[in-house]
C-alpha cells in the first residue's frame, strides 16, 4: 500500500524472493525467534518488492554464515540483472566487492584514493604475484639464478617459489629463463587478492 505495488508485481516478487533466499521455512517465525541471517534476507527482500531503481545497503553481509552471504550476494547479482537495480553498498567485506560490484569507490579520510573498476584496481595496485614451479630433477640452492625482476626461493626439494611484479616481467619471460637451468613439469600462479592490496593502500596512507 505505501510503495502502490501493482499486485501481480507483487506477488510475482514474494514468490521469487521466498525461493532464491529459502525462506519458507520460517515465513511465519515471528522477528525476535529470526537469526540474524534470516532477519537480513527478510529486510533486503522488504526493500526490493517495489523493484527500485536504486538500492543503498550497509555492510549487508556483516556477522552472517558462509551460506547466507552467498545467497544474499546471488540475489543482490540477479536482481541487478533482471530489474537493473543499482546497488551501493559499503562494506569491509572484500568479497561482497569482488562478487557483486563491477565499480570500487575507496575513501580514506574523506580522500579518494580510488574509482573504477575492480579489474583496473587489480591492475594498479596488485605489485606482487607468487609462480610455484615444480622441477622434475632435485633442486640445488646454489643454482638457483637470481635477478632484479624476481626473488627465487626454495620451498623444497623439487619446488620454487618465484616472487614478482607483474607490471615489471611478464610470467612467460620468467618461465623461458628457468626453463635454461631446469626441466620444469608445472607451475601455477597465485595473485593477491584485494583484501591485501587495500590492506597496503590504508597502510600507506597512515
Amino acid at each position: 500500500e505505501i510503495y502502490q505495488i501493482d499486485d501481480d508485481v507483487f506477488q510475482n516478487n514474494v514468490s521469487r524472493f521466498i525461493e532464491m533466499l529459502d525462506m519458507e521455512r520460517y515465513l511465519q517465525t515471528p522477528v525476535r525467534q529470526l537469526s540474524l541471517g534470516q532477519r537480513m534476507k527478510a529486510e533486503i527482500s522488504l526493500s526490493m518488492l517495489h523493484n527500485p531503481d536504486i538500492l543503498f545497503l550497509d555492510e549487508p553481509t556483516i556477522g552472517l554464515d558462509v551460506l547466507a552471504k552467498h545467497q544474499i550476494r546471488d540475489f543482490i547479482k540477479e536482481r541487478n540483472r533482471r530489474s537493473h537495480v543499482t546497488t551501493l553498498l559499503t562494506s569491509h567485506d572484500m568479497k561482497d566487492l569482488e562478487e557483486i560490484c563491477d565499480r570500487l569507490i575507496i575513501l580514506s579520510h574523506g580522500t579518494l584514493i580510488f574509482d573504477g573498476s575492480i579489474v583496473e584496481f587489480k591492475k594498479i595496485f596488485s605489485h606482487e604475484s607468487v609462480i610455484t614451479v615444480t622441477c622434475n630433477a632435485q633442486i640445488c640452492e646454489t643454482t638457483v639464478p637470481q635477478n632484479p625482476h624476481y626473488q627465487i626461493s626454495v620451498t623444497d626439494s623439487h619446488h620454487l617459489s618465484i616472487k614478482y611484479d607483474p607490471h615489471k616481467i611478464s610470467v612467460a619471460e620468467i618461465i623461458s629463463r628457468l626453463n635454461q637451468t631446469y626441466v620444469i613439469t608445472d607451475f601455477s600462479i597465485s595473485h593477491p587478492d584485494i583484501e591485501d592490496m587495500v590492506r597496503t593502500i590504508f597502510q600507506t596512507q597512515k
